[in-house]
């Protein structure tokens, strides 16, 4: 019989409600909770929760089982240290933080999470064309990687229809917004493939697609201990929706088309294959969660680790201070 889990979401923004959903369909013993501020519009999700908590301390009162954390960046880390010093294990949805926040407070999350599991939101690792990639690369099937390309580029107003753009966690720096924080997947998959990056040059801008006040446009350089050039480009100024990952390397290049779930691979000696994956975003959620509630002793290498996490925000960081600044 599976397992009545008491889980406290922090956040009932839509990344909060959708994990109310899909914890209620693919798991519906499941007992949940909402920490709330108390400030935001009501939500249908509300009525399907056991209670909806406006503090810290009486969510530790109700005892949970397990935390996810899913407010606003600007308030992982604070929540993180609050919820794990209770010995409760947590989810952080991506990324972990917003950048330049105290050391020693990550050092001390760093050290709770050697004794209570806490995990990163990044779910695009548990893609079954990760796998796929990752073994490709561990066999030297295109041979000595030269480059590798990351790129996604999107249209934030259609992120989420139903609310303004411009007001959105997306578009607020004091939450944590901006396109290198919204899409830092990119940036944990370029780490996840290649290790250490060394980051050579950045530019981040602002353009004049929307007006909001925070970062539209990133391209990053870097390069890892194999000197793999590698160039990360984010954007969600884009109307024409892409997301993809294209390595080249001695015998031949591999593309990952990440909205079609379609990995290739041509060979110079002519061969070639296209592998489909049809797998939604309930999937790779789905399998997220089901390996962190397996996997409490860190044993699966697809699941995003506090240490981890920190990397792709460091990434961030140094792009920050090096940027070739655009118009920000």
């Amino acid at each position: 019989m599976e397992k009545s889990r008491k889980i406290l979401i922090c956040g009932l923004g839509s990344i909060g409600s959708y994990y109310v959903r899909l914890i209620l369909n693919k798991w519906p013993n499941s007992r949940i909770s909402i920490l709330r501020s108390g400030f935001g519009t009501p939500k249908k999700e509300e009525l399907l929760v056991e209670n909806v908590f406006t503090e810290n301390i009486k969510a530790i009162l109700w005892k949970p089982d397990f935390c996810i954390i899913a407010s606003p960046a600007s308030k992982h880390l604070s929540q993180a240290l609050f919820f794990s010093r209770e010995g409760i294990p947590l989810l952080i949805e991506k990324p972990i933080g917003i950048p330049y926040q105290e050391k020693k407070l990550w050092q001390e999350l760093i050290l709770i999470s050697r004794k209570v599991p806490i995990f990163v939101g990044y779910v695009l690792r548990h893609h079954s064309c990760a796998k796929c990639l990752k073994s490709y690369l561990s066999s030297n099937l295109v041979g000595e990687v030269l480059e590798a390309n990351f790129y996604s580029g999107s249209w934030l107003p259609s992120w989420r229809p139903s609310i303004d753009y411009k007001n959105s966690v997306s578009s607020r720096k004091d939450l944590g917004g901006g396109v290198l924080l919204e899409l830092s997947h990119e940036i944990d998959l370029a780490l996840f493939f290649f290790n250490e990056i060394k980051i050579d040059y950045s530019y981040i801008n602002k353009t004049n697609a929307l007006d909001i006040e925070v970062e539209d446009q990133a391209f990053i350089v870097g390069f890892n201990d194999n000197n793999t050039l590698i160039n990360i480009r984010l954007n969600f100024c884009s109307k024409i929706d892409k997301r993809y990952i294209f390595i080249r390397g001695t015998k031949g290049e591999i593309t990952w088309d990440i909205k079609k779930g379609e990995l290739d691979y041509e060979l110079t000696d002519g061969k070639k294959e296209r592998k489909e994956f049809n797998e939604s975003k309930d999937d790779l959620f789905h399998k997220q969660l089901e390996r962190i509630f397996e996997a409490f002793d860190y044993s699966n290498k697809l699941l995003c680790n506090v240490e981890q996490g920190i990397s792709v925000l460091k990434i961030i960081e140094q792009s920050l201070k090096i940027t070739k600044k655009g118009n920000l």
